[in-house]
């Protein structure tokens, strides 16, 4: 193949999409086109009956992942919404309620909002969503506060309904990351064996070869967001790239672990010594190029020190 990526030893398929899932989609479909146009040409036919099964598998999985992740994007945004609608109105209404029947300041009032609104307004989600359920508890039986109580379930309910979607979600899509990255090697494993196959077919003529496979779609187009599961207590590596002072990238950590992010010497070893960014559970920070370079350091990587799994989206600017 006429191009600097190919090596006798490496399968270049799979080296050129580590990081880039819709890189392999592109790819792979293309050099199915081309087996599917010409098997009835001698030494074909076996070839694509051979490739196209894998193919096809991986251009679902990726679908999949990529409809999942719309699916997720919407439950975070009710999610968000109903979280904003607790800070501002609903904050200020049942406090407001609460004062018609106790005044400020006295022990009643004071059992019901020992904090005021500050507990739906700051704090965590699992916080928030706490100091709502303790509002409905200290209410109890209270008749005079029974409508106000009604309203306040009825938004709990809500809002437990959404964070269970959003976690669903959010799960299966980090899920289905793994999966496609699985699919991915397999895929590119497959192309490998095509690519050996058909120089064979081509033993006097090799540059025949290079028309079955995407040549210039496989030195370009990097992928952009990725969207992972890593387990407790172990790392992960992400992408490959010599980072520059105005590069940028976004984590929105999706899980309740807190991650750390920095660059290896190797895609098979963590980075050694403390993190570029940590970003907590349920928060999202940005990391610039200046603070990840370090010299030939390229192989960007997670960390999951904590005892529980975690997931996260990454979105690059570069």
């Amino acid at each position: 193949m006429a191009t600097s990526n190919w090596s006798s030893t490496d399968n270049v398929f799979e080296n050129v999409t580590v990081d880039n899932y819709i890189k392999m989609r592109g790819i792979a479909l293309f050099t199915k086109a081309v087996l599917t146009a010409r098997q009835a040409e001698t030494g074909i036919a076996p070839i694509l009956a051979a490739y196209s099964p894998i193919c096809d598998a991986y251009v679902i999985k990726y679908d999949d992942w990529v409809e999942s992740e719309g699916e997720h994007i919407g439950s975070s945004t009710t999610l968000d919404t109903l979280f904003d609608t607790l800070s501002a109105p609903n904050a200020r209404k049942w406090d407001n309620a609460i004062q018609d029947v106790y005044d400020l300041g006295t022990n009643d009032y004071r059992r019901l909002l020992p904090h005021r609104r500050g507990p739906f307004q700051s704090g965590n989600r699992d916080e928030r969503q706490s100091a709502v359920n303790a509002l409905i508890t200290a209410i109890g039986a209270d008749l005079a506060l029974a409508t106000l109580k009604g309203q306040i379930q009825a938004f709990a309910t809500s809002l437990s309904n959404a964070l269970l979607l959003h976690e669903g979600n959010m799960g299966a899509t980090s899920i289905l990351s793994d999966e496609v990255e699985a699919a991915r090697i397999v895929t590119a494993q497959a192309m490998f064996g095509a690519f050996a196959s058909l120089c064979l077919l081509n033993l006097t003529n090799l540059k025949n070869v290079d028309s079955y496979f995407d040549l210039p779609n496989i030195q370009h187009k990097k992928q952009t967001i990725f969207n992972l599961h890593i387990p407790a207590g172990s790392f992960r590596f992400i992408f490959i790239h010599t980072f520059k002072p105005t590069d940028t990238f976004e984590v929105e950590n999706n899980g309740d672990a807190n991650l750390d992010f920095g660059v290896s010497q190797t895609r098979t070893q963590p980075f050694s010594g403390p993190p570029f960014l940590s970003v907590s559970g349920h928060s999202t920070s940005t990391g610039t190029g200046t603070q990840v370079m370090n010299g030939t350091y390229r192989f960007f990587m997670v960390v999951n020190s904590s005892g529980q799994d975690g997931s996260f989206k990454l979105t690059t600017n570069f």
